[in-house]
């Protein structure tokens, strides 16, 4: 069996933890720059507010139910993440990372410990609670996908109390009748509408379809998928993630930004991030890109969008190397006279970093830019973010986004941690 743990409402979770006077309030969590919904409370969602949804179009909504506004705090929800998963762990050994606020547990040999599967999801749910004050639902069945068609239930239907198992075949049957296609893990927008143009509206009614036709339809892996719906495991744990294919760093700026300075600052703090990302999973790049953008929603302005990719002469994953070829691509694309309003960088086509190949007309990769970025990387680790930093990146705030609802990182910095007073 699979239980499935996903917090609810993870990042007005998190923010409630240390501000229990958002109880019961409707909260939403904005996105970079402030400019979209991005999370809802409940209270939030019973007021019909959409994900996605611009916060200008919110104020008489705001002011009317008193709807609290947050700026995303990424460091917050990362850490309180980084706990949660601990916890779980200290439960189970194998475990998969799914996301930020999601988990799978494998209770293949705990079966015979736990006899009482829904009993000790409760118990993980009150831990979860007590040493964390997050809450979480639980889904229980016999593969991936089914477990989180029963978190789904467990996580909306009050009587399930949060925790809900599906294993004997009655009870999946009932559970996929009642649960539509398009919530279906795996299922978009666009095979979603394929299947409704051929009545095919609820998951049971997907496990129905002949085997050719979902393949021909939806691949193999949509076969896959409608497998684990007929309740055949087809997707095992995975403890340790895959390494990502590509790395993009691309936030909006807080106010317009005209000069070529300005914009290699942002972009070298991108490609320091995107650069301490590619180490970590121990991988380098052989492609970067440089994107431009002008703000599309000023139809009175000028508007100019570029990007440019360069392929560097070998996979690299140190710092100073990177920059280079990132400010080279921008001082190409770059025109002036135009309010730009994001400038990004993304490295692609992923080698293992300690892979190199020879090549007679270019220079061998210096060993000592790695060993230097990895050094750095260790110091900001310990002492903090951008203790050690290149001097390009200047210390100008004008093109960082707006966060003007930021909560305090209260677990990961001193200066901002709860202070309890009498």
């Amino acid at each position: 069996m699979i239980f499935l743990v996903d917090a609810n409402n993870f990042y007005v979770s998190a923010e409630r933890i240390f501000r229990p006077d958002l109880e019961g309030k409707p909260v939403v969590v904005l996105s970079s720059n402030d400019g979209n919904v991005i999370a809802r409370s409940n209270e939030a969602k019973n007021l019909k507010i959409p994900m996605g949804e611009p916060v200008f179009k919110l104020p008489e909504l705001v002011k009317k139910h008193n709807v609290q506004l947050l700026s995303a705090n990424f460091t917050l929800y990362g850490d309180i993440s980084a706990r949660l998963m601990r916890i779980l762990n200290q439960f189970v050994e194998e475990i998969e990372i799914y996301s930020i606020d999601e988990a799978f547990l494998d209770l293949t040999t705990y079966e015979q410990v736990y006899s009482d599967l829904p009993m000790f999801a409760h118990q993980i749910k009150s831990t979860v609670n007590q040493w964390l004050g997050l809450p979480v639902s639980v889904g229980i069945a016999p593969n991936k996908t089914l477990s989180k068609v029963a978190n789904w239930f467990a996580k909306r239907r009050p009587e399930h109390n949060g925790v809900l198992q599906l294993s004997n075949p009655n009870e999946i049957q009932n559970a996929l009748s009642d649960f539509p296609c398009g919530e279906v893990w795996g299922i978009g927008h666009q095979y979603n509408q394929l299947l409704k143009k051929n009545g095919i509206i609820t998951a049971y009614d997907l496990t129905q379809c002949h085997d050719v036709w979902i393949q021909k339809h939806m691949t193999i892996d949509g076969l896959r998928l409608v497998d684990e719906l007929r309740g055949n495991p087809r997707r095992s744990i995975q403890r340790y993630p895959q390494p990502k294919k590509s790395i993009l760093t691309s936030p909006t700026f807080g106010k317009p930004v005209d000069d070529l300075k300005t914009l290699q600052e942002a972009l070298t703090t991108h490609v320091v991030r995107c650069a301490e990302k590619l180490r970590r999973q121990q991988s380098a790049a052989r492609l970067l890109t440089v994107y431009l953008q002008t703000n599309p929603f000023r139809k009175q302005e000028p508007q100019y969008f570029n990007h440019q990719s360069v392929v560097l002469p070998h996979p690299s994953s140190a710092t100073p190397e990177l920059l280079q070829y990132a400010i080279g691509v921008l001082n190409s694309i770059y025109k002036p006279a135009y309010h730009y309003k994001r400038v990004g960088v993304m490295l692609s086509g992923f080698v293992p970093e300690d892979f190199q190949q020879s090549n007679l007309f270019t220079e061998v990769p210096d060993e000592r830019l790695r060993v230097v970025s990895k050094t750095i990387d260790m110091l900001n680790e310990k002492y903090g973010r951008d203790k050690i930093r290149f001097a390009a990146q200047g210390y100008s705030d004008h093109w960082k986004p707006r966060s003007k609802f930021l909560s305090r990182r209260y677990t990961t910095r001193w200066n901002e941690i709860l202070r309890i007073t009498k």
